[in-house]
């Protein structure tokens, strides 16, 4: 049976088969073929569920344009993407659109939108194969186990890879999202306010990260008081971000999974 070490082959060869294996008759070569797909069909059905399940939601002839919408560009995205490029069509998300986005295990943040668990070793492993295979390169280093908070710049400092940069370091989103919730659960309507500090400390982000991160959420500085620093909510201004291209390797899952799901 195949594993994770023989999972990169098998993405590769669930379209074309090696050459070596030329020397099979045609016959034999399509039940070696559809013994790929099916086998990585079935290993994304069980790593990556959410990604399945939020294909199953963009082409649900049932489902909302803005779910559809949504659930698109993070299917073209690998589940993880700013919210920047598709906030029009999140803010015109219905009450029924967002509890299925949740059921599938979205997160619906300020800055971003992603499965937190796809930030996990494995489910991250797989996302890093499928982008590689796409590009035909082989999987860049991974970012460390567990990490909260990268150098900018690191390998796996960006989005793409479940970070998001700010100033001199990239935050893990899921952890940026709850310094987000930190700062408007202290905060008290758009009265100047110091949020405790004590999260980001934690998670390891700098006085100046926190800084970037509160801008970013639509914070802006306030005098300060007893040296604490302040912020006032004035609101996001978003910033558009281009979309994914469909032609990539979280795209063409539909089609693996549709034949042998």
């Amino acid at each position: 049976m195949l594993d994770d070490d023989d999972a990169r082959i098998a993405i590769d060869n669930a379209d074309k088969l090696d050459r070596s294996l030329d020397c099979l008759d045609r016959g034999l070569q399509t039940r070696v073929r559809t013994r790929i797909e099916e086998w990585l069909a079935g290993q994304i059905q069980r790593r990556l569920p959410g990604l399945v399940a939020l294909d199953a939601a963009q082409r649900d002839p049932a489902a909302t344009a803005p779910l559809r919408a949504v659930a698109a560009a993070l299917v073209d995205a690998g589940g993880i993407v700013a919210r920047g490029g598709i906030d029009a069509a999140v803010d015109s998300l219905d009450a029924g659109a967002r509890k299925r986005l949740r059921t599938t295990g979205v997160t619906i943040g300020a800055l971003d939108l992603f499965d937190p668990r796809l930030l996990k070793p494995g489910p991250a492993r797989w996302r890093r194969m499928l982008i590689a295979v796409q590009a035909e390169r082989a999987p860049g280093a991974a970012p460390p186990d567990g990490a909260s908070v990268l150098t900018r710049g690191a390998q796996g400092a960006t989005l793409a890879d479940g970070y998001r940069p700010l100033g001199s370091q990239a935050v893990r989103v899921d952890l940026a999202e709850r310094i987000a919730r930190a700062a408007h659960d202290a905060r008290a309507g758009r009265k100047p306010f110091a949020p405790d500090p004590a999260l980001a400390t934690s998670i390891g982000v700098t006085p100046e990260t926190l800084a970037r991160l509160m801008a970013a959420l639509g914070f802006r500085t306030a005098p300060a008081q007893e040296g604490a620093p302040r912020w006032v909510w004035r609101g996001l201004v978003r910033t558009r971000v281009a979309p994914p291209p469909r032609d990539n390797a979280f795209a063409a899952l539909a089609g693996l999974r549709s034949t042998h799901g």
